[in-house]
């Protein structure tokens, strides 16, 4: 069996002050806590922030995490209604939307929005299905249903779809 992400930890300085801070982004209730150790449940991962002690400083060296969010714009519109800093825009990748925001300690935080899964490297290693209706081949990836790719033969047109 593969390894799963159990959760991210932050160390952070002033575990109220971050508390109140990752409350206003997350916007969900911790479902954790004790003085030094507060969880908030997202989907199926957890993002956690800690006490910092001499072998774990901040701001966060080495580690970024990354939020999803449905509207990117409307979270950094709140978010900078609120005082929060971010570094720079909205940046556009092929593979999702971000932004970098800063925390109380300066560590960084990533908002992204549109998260898209980029194609598979081995595609040997995929099954696929294959549908033919009049000369319209539609290639449905069995390993993600929502991929689904799309070729007009004689037109020289396709498309791709999620």
């Amino acid at each position: 069996m593969k390894p799963l992400l159990s959760f991210v930890a932050y160390p952070v300085s002033n575990i109220s002050v971050s508390r109140r801070f990752y409350d206003t982004v997350l916007t969900v209730e911790p479902r954790a806590m004790s003085d030094d150790w507060i969880e908030y449940d997202l989907g199926d991962s957890t993002f956690v922030i800690t006490r910092a002690d001499a072998e774990h400083g901040t701001p966060v060296r080495g580690a970024l995490v990354a939020f999803e969010v449905a509207d990117i714009e409307a979270e950094v519109a709140r978010l900078r209604g609120q005082s929060v800093a971010f570094r720079g825009n909205i940046v556009e990748t092929p593979v999702y939307r971000f932004i970098l925001g800063l925390d109380p300690d300066q560590s960084e935080f990533s908002f992204i929005s549109g998260r898209r899964s980029p194609m598979p490297r081995e595609r040997s290693n995929q099954a696929m299905e294959l549908t033919a209706t009049r000369r319209m081949f539609t290639f449905e990836m069995t390993k993600s249903p929502s991929l689904r790719a799309t070729l007009a033969l004689g037109s020289g047109s396709s498309s791709f779809s999620r």
